[in-house]
Order: C-alpha cells, then structure tokens, then sequence
C-alpha cells in the first residue's frame, strides 16, 4: 500500500488509518507493507524492493486525494505504470467522484477483460469502443466504498469482465497541467498589493468558490473564518457543525484555494499553533457577511476547546471575550500568539458596536509588536 503524503492528504489521516485497520481486521496485516509517497519529488519511503519478494503476488493500492503536485505533466503516470507491470494495481481515491474532475485525476469510466486472476494491469485488456486497447496501462480507480472495492476484487481474484473508472496511464506522458502544481506555491504575493487588489481577489475567488462548492463546504468555510485554523480545530469545526460529512468537505477549500498552510508540511500536526489560514482578504470577506450571534457563539465554544483541549494559554480570556470585551486586558504579544490575535481582531471589527474599542486596541497593540519585530531584525544592508 502506497499513501500519498502530499500535505492537503493531513486532512484524510482518519479516514485512511480507519482503511488500514479494516485491512488488518481481514487478515491482511501478515502481508500489508505500507510506503509512503512524497508527492513533491515522486519517491518513495522506504524503497520497495525491486523484485518480488516471493511466488505470490501482491495486491497494490495507492491512497489520494489526487490534489498534490505528482498528477500534473504525468509524474503519476510513470509511477503508475512501474508499479502496475508488478502486481494488480488500484487507486483509492478519497474524493467523492462528483470532484474528481477538480482534482489532477482524470479517470474515465471502462471494461476490463483478463484472461486469468492476479493478471498485472499490463496484462489486462480494455474494451474500448475502437476494440481492445493496448495503448495504455489501464489503472482500476475507485471510490473508497464496498461497491468499488467489491468490483475490482472480483477483477482481480476471478479475471470477472468488470465495469470500473480507471487511469489509463502513459510512461514518459506528458500531460497539460489539470489545475495548480500546488496550492501553496501558488497563494497570491499582497507584497504589491494595495487594499482595493487585495478584496477585488478575494472576491473574485469567493464568487468561483460559491457558483462551484457545495452549500456544506460554504457553511464549514463560514465557520471556519471565524476561528484560528490548525488540523484540531478544522476537524473539530467539521465534525460538531457537519458531522454527516467528512474531509471532503476540506478539499473543496483546497481546490478552491481558499484556505492554505502557513508552517512547513511537518509542522502541519502542531495544535497549539496556527499552521493554515484564508489566503488573504477572504476572511476578512466571509465573517462581514455572518449572523453576529451565530459569530459569537462559535468563537466562545472554540475559545474553550483551544484553552481546555489543546491548551493555548493566550487564549484562555476569549471565552469571556464577547460578553465583557471592555473588561479584559489584552494578552502579551508575541510572535506564536500574533496568528491567533489578527482572527480576534477580524471577528471583532466584524462585530463592531462594543467591540470597537477593544478591536483599536489590539489593532495598535500588533502594529507596535511588528515594529518592535522588525526594529529588532538585523539589517542585510549593514557596512
């Protein structure tokens, strides 16, 4: 089993140890060997061998959301085809087929036709409207659901002609880029930006968002302006608010690049620091358009899990924060605390009323620490 460790897979790590442990509870913990894969540089940890180790033949599975930087230019298809010349080969795709299209996967839907059980998908047949295709190494994809599973077992287990989405995979293809390489590398520079730029994309991006996402995605993006995000707090928002729904609902904000991390990719499981946020402006757009109650509320419920839960001292007055802003002093700032007060401050200029003053406060009160910050870095441009 192959995983994809891309960083917009941290969401999924539930869904997939659940899979694993499903796995093992069949009997397959003897034989289950798990890899991982960085998406980025196209390897993987630790290296599988080379040759079989033994007569038998293992069944391959790679594990993706199909959003991280391996699907565009055919990357994936080279790994793909590698591994399918082994073994019988399918991809698990933790997306909903509805996003599919959204993602870096292009699957279509096909017949299979294997002469004999535990056939590699090099030696599978695809019956196309054109006859028996060869053209390509056809990659069974499937939903993470009995149905799909159950399909692709009989392909393999029985060689039972069998109706499935597949890749068809191309070594040394070269694909046009589906959508953005990564979205972190593709957040916009505000370096140049005036305020008027900066909500006139931000605006842009929600309009995208709302005419494509679905109405659950819109609620748990609302809901999450308001807080401070790190993998906790994200599912913790998801599963009190949507609790029908799951990561998926995450990869929407992703595709639509409107939340993105801030930390380096293995500092992404830190929960007492903020390790995403909205790329900028949308924030600031999504809480000024929120009931003010339902914003307060949600704020003081998630001041108690990030003090109790998660145990961030600096926040530990937001819990009193919206009945009695005038009178809490504010905290001392500091550079790991500074994340966690600008979403303060966007929900209290959101708020307005009595909460204006304690929001010019605050406001000053960062602006001061940035320059104290910056007074205190050492110039390159020193003699």
């Amino acid at each position: 089993m192959v995983i994809d460790h891309g960083w917009t897979m941290e969401m999924w790590r539930p869904v997939v140890r659940e899979f694993i442990d499903l796995l093992q509870a069949h009997a397959l913990s003897a034989t289950l060997k798990q890899y991982a894969l960085d998406p980025d540089a196209g390897t993987v940890s630790p290296p599988p061998p080379t040759e079989p180790e033994s007569d038998a033949r293992e069944l391959g599975i790679f594990i993706t959301d199909g959003l991280g930087s391996l699907w565009q230019h055919g990357k994936a298809h080279d790994l793909l085809c590698t591994w399918a010349a082994r073994q019988p080969l399918g991809v698990v795709h933790l997306l909903p087929r509805t996003l599919w299209d959204s993602s870096g996967i292009r699957a279509t839907r096909q017949s299979f036709k294997a002469s004999t059980p535990g056939q590699t998908n090099t030696d599978l047949q695809v019956e196309t409207q054109e006859g028996i295709s060869t053209t390509f190494c056809p990659v069974p994809t499937l939903e993470l659901n009995q149905e799909d599973l159950e399909a692709w077992g009989r392909l393999v287990v029985q060689g039972a002609r069998t109706i499935l989405y597949c890749i068809l995979a191309e070594p040394d293809a070269t694909l046009p880029a589906q959508r953005p390489d990564d979205a972190l590398a593709h957040q916009p520079s505000v370096t140049q930006q005036t305020d008027r730029d900066v909500r006139t994309e931000a605006l842009q991006r929600l309009e995208l968002f709302r005419t494509s996402a679905s109405r659950e995605a819109q609620f748990l993006a609302n809901a999450l302006s308001v807080l401070p995000l790190n993998i906790a707090v994200m599912h913790r928002t998801q599963e009190s608010l949507l609790p029908r729904h799951g990561p998926e609902l995450f990869s929407e904000l992703f595709i639509a690049q409107l939340i993105h991390p801030v930390v380096a990719h293995e500092r992404l499981r830190r929960i007492d620091r903020v390790t995403f946020d909205f790329a900028p402006g949308v924030r600031e757009e999504l809480v000024s358009g929120l009931n003010q109650q339902w914003t307060g509320d949600l704020f003081t419920a998630t001041a108690v899990f990030l003090d109790e839960d998660l145990g961030i001292p600096f926040v530990s007055t937001w819990r009193h924060l919206i009945e009695s802003p005038s009178g809490i002093a504010l905290e001392e700032i500091t550079d790991v605390s500074v994340p966690f007060l600008r979403v303060e401050l966007t929900v209290l200029e959101a708020l307005s009323g009595p909460y204006r003053s304690r929001a010019r406060r605050l406001r000053e009160a960062l602006a001061h620490h940035e320059q104290s910050s910056l007074a205190a870095t050492p110039s390159s441009t020193a003699p």
